[in-house]
Formats: C-alpha cells, sequence, structure tokens
C-alpha cells in the first residue's frame, strides 16, 4: 500500500512523534509510506522520503491508497 502522511512540521511535539511512529510501523511491514510536511523546524527523522511543501504545491495525491493527515 502507498501512505501520504501530511504533517505540519519536523518539530518534535505530540501529532509528529504519532506520525513518524506510523510511518515506522508501516515501513516494516512493507508499505510505502512519503511524509509531506511544510515548515522544516525541527529535528524529527522519518524512515521514509519527506518533502517539503507549500499551499502553492500541486502534488498527486491519486497515485497514494491512503492520505493520513495531522
Amino acid at each position: 500500500m502507498k501512505i501520504a502522511i501530511i504533517i505540519p512540521g519536523l518539530e518534535h511535539k505530540g501529532p509528529v512523534i504519532v506520525a513518524r511512529e506510523l510511518c515506522e510501523k508501516f515501513c516494516d511491514r512493507g508499505h510505502y509510506c512519503e511524509v509531506f510536511y511544510f515548515n522544516d523546524n525541527g529535528p524529527e527523522v522519518f524512515p521514509c522520503k519527506t518533502t517539503k511543501i507549500s499551499l502553492l504545491d500541486l502534488i498527486d495525491f491519486d497515485k497514494f491508497d491512503i492520505i493520513h493527515i495531522h
């Protein structure tokens, strides 16, 4: 399964920590994850591809089976 996770930034706070843990579990089970974020204001590291976005970016979310947003 392909899973997109959208978070506000990479800061070490509750929703981002939960998103990272979900991503780790999904990747451990063989799923493809990609994290999209708006602010690079933190040290959080994800075990998958991370992409900084803005509100003006056009992203093809049709290639994902699940879109998880915090």
